[in-house]
């Protein structure tokens, strides 16, 4: 996983590579995990929703700026001998407050955002580990299947080749027995005695 993801030492980032240069197994594995990954890659993500510690954080700048307002409204009511003009109080407060706003509001989207990607992208991560975990142990479930195939057909032909071999040696037991027994016969009648039979007195 640490290779898939780039994020092995440069060591051991090249003795991995110069392994799966010399190794098809491992290197059709590897490609095999990476095309998962880019399958994965195409799914369509869902929009991140606003949170609610977003309309949190401009509920509260609201409330302040209100506050501000209203209090800056009620100071010059009391202190300025005529009431000020609301137009001329917002436009006199709103370029003091408007930068502050924006740049609270713009790192407050900026957090939010940030741990809501962290949030998808470690979801993401996690659900492609454990499909990449179920594919392997697909995989040697099946290789283990293949090789106790191979096993069961190893050892059924090893029961006829023994019995080949025995039907063969039985065969041929019989035939030298035979031919022994022909030897044997051939000798007996090759004697002299049986070549030049005795005449027979009367």
């Amino acid at each position: 996983m640490d290779y898939l993801y780039k994020e092995l030492p440069r060591k051991d980032r090249t003795a991995m590579r110069g392994h799966l240069r010399d190794c098809a197994s491992c290197r059709a594995q590897v490609e095999a995990w990476r095309g998962t990954m880019r399958a994965l890659n195409q799914w369509p993500l869902p929009r991140p929703r606003p949170s609610a510690g977003t309309a949190r954080v401009f509920l509260k700048w609201g409330i302040a700026a209100l506050l501000v307002l209203g209090t800056g409204f009620i100071f010059g009511r009391f202190s300025a001998p005529a009431a000020p003009d609301l137009k001329t109080l917002q436009a006199a407060l709103e370029p003091a407050l408007k930068p502050a706003l924006a740049a609270d509001l713009r790192q407050a989207l900026r957090a939010d955002l940030l741990a809501q990607w962290q949030k998808v992208f470690q979801a993401d991560r996690a659900r492609l580990a454990a499909q990449l975990k179920q594919i392997q142990s697909a995989q040697y479930e099946a290789l283990d299947a293949q090789v106790q195939e191979l096993e069961s057909q190893r050892l059924m032909d090893y029961v006829d080749l023994r019995r080949d071999l025995e039907t063969l040696a039985l065969a041929t037991q019989t035939a030298l027995q035979r031919a022994q027994g022909q030897l044997v016969q051939l000798a007996v009648l090759t004697q002299p005695e049986n070549l030049n039979p005795k005449p027979s007195t009367k």
